[in-house]
């Protein structure tokens, strides 16, 4: 979740981003962002259990993006204004935990896989500023 003024960002296990309107308590606006369908089956304390992977784990918002992180090892950046996708990044091969949005042009992605990844963001490109693997060492 990510408040911003009278409005709630809402990322949802469906894979979908929500707006509300809390001045009103009513949805602006919902829309898929991660897609569905994908899932994960694991036996988990001798059961079967099966993940969506297309939950949103991690989103962020400034003023001009909107920042989504999913179980389905992706990072997306939206345009707030019209929620149009601009980029995909896949540089994570584990879930995208958490993300953040810094200086209303660069984003920092951290995934289960110990990557870090930092991007240089416009409307038209992405650049990446640096991925590093952390090593855990025992």
């Amino acid at each position: 979740m990510k408040f911003d003024g009278d409005s709630l960002y809402c990322g949802l296990n469906n894979g979908s981003l929500q707006l509300w309107d809390l001045d009103w308590a009513a949805k602006k606006r919902e829309q898929e962002v991660h897609e569905k369908g994908v899932q994960l089956v694991t036996m988990i304390a001798k059961r079967v259990a099966a993940f969506e992977l297309s939950q949103v784990k991690s989103l962020d918002v400034n003023q001009t993006f909107i920042a989504t992180g999913s179980y389905d090892c992706t990072a997306k950046v939206w345009l707030r204004s019209s929620w149009s996708l601009l980029h995909v990044i896949t540089i994570h091969s584990d879930s995208v935990w958490d993300l953040k949005l810094q200086d209303n042009d660069r984003l920092v992605t951290a995934g289960l896989d110990g990557a870090v990844g930092m991007f240089q963001l416009t409307r038209d490109k992405l650049d990446v500023c640096f991925v590093m693997q952390v090593i855990h060492c025992l």
